[in-house]
C-alpha cells in the first residue's frame, strides 16, 4: 500500500486500521459432528431408505436454526442414514424418513428493570428447539403399509453476557439433546408400531 506523502500520522494509522481489519477476522470454528454411528442399527425389512426434507429453513426471525452448526435438519438427515439399516436388498419395500419440523426460535426475555438490573446478570435468550421425523414403509407400487412417527422438544436459555463462542457451546447441546430425546422415542415408536418390518 502507498503511503501518502507528509502525513505520517495519517499513514500509520491506516497502517494500524488495515493489520487490525485483517486480524479481526474470525478463523474459523471447528465444531463436531453429531452421530449416531456408535449405536447399533435398527434393521428393517426394506430394500433401500430414502430420505425426504420437508423441514425448510426460512431465516426469519425469530427463526435461528441457520445459525446453529450443525444445523437440526443435517443432524435428523444424519440419523436416518446412520440409525436405520436396509437389512433386505431383494425387498420390494422401501423406508421413507420424512424430517417434518427441525427448528430453533429465539425468545427474547425479560430483563432486571432499575439499578437492580445494573448489579444482576439476567438470562437474556431462550432458544425452543422442535424436530418432528416419520419413518414410513411403502410397498413396490407406493402404497402405504406402516409408519411411526416421533417429537422432541428441548429449551435452553443462555445469561446475556455469553459470547458467541459460549453461545454455539449451548446451541451444539440444545441439538444434541434434542436428537437423543428423538433417537429414543423414535426406536421405542419403530419397534412398537412398525415391529413386523423390523429385522431382528
Amino acid at each position: 500500500m502507498r503511503l501518502p506523502k507528509g502525513r505520517p500520522l495519517l499513514a500509520s494509522l491506516l497502517l494500524i486500521a488495515f493489520a487490525a481489519g485483517c486480524a479481526g477476522e474470525p478463523p474459523p470454528r471447528d465444531h463436531p459432528d453429531i452421530g449416531f454411528g456408535h449405536l447399533p442399527p435398527i434393521r428393517l425389512d426394506v430394500a433401500r431408505i430414502e430420505v425426504e426434507q420437508l423441514a425448510r429453513e426460512t431465516r426469519q426471525p425469530p427463526r435461528v436454526e441457520h445459525l446453529f452448526t450443525p444445523p437440526p435438519a443435517q443432524v435428523a438427515e444424519t440419523w436416518a442414514r446412520q440409525r436405520l439399516q436396509a437389512a433386505s436388498p431383494n425387498s420390494e419395500r422401501i423406508a421413507r424418513v420424512i424430517v417434518r419440523e427441525a427448528s430453533v426460535i429465539e425468545v427474547a426475555l425479560p430483563r432486571t428493570p432499575g439499578i437492580r438490573g445494573a448489579f444482576t446478570t439476567d438470562q437474556s435468550e431462550r432458544y425452543d428447539a422442535l424436530a418432528i421425523v416419520e419413518v414410513r414403509i411403502l410397498n413396490a407400487n407406493g402404497a402405504f403399509e406402516g409408519n411411526a412417527e416421533a417429537r422432541a422438544e428441548r429449551s435452553v436459555t443462555v445469561p446475556e453476557n455469553a459470547t458467541l463462542g459460549q453461545r454455539e457451546s449451548v446451541w451444539f447441546k440444545l441439538t444434541e439433546d434434542l436428537f437423543r430425546d428423538l433417537d429414543q422415542e423414535l426406536e421405542r415408536n419403530i419397534r412398537s408400531a412398525l415391529f413386523r418390518f423390523v429385522v431382528l
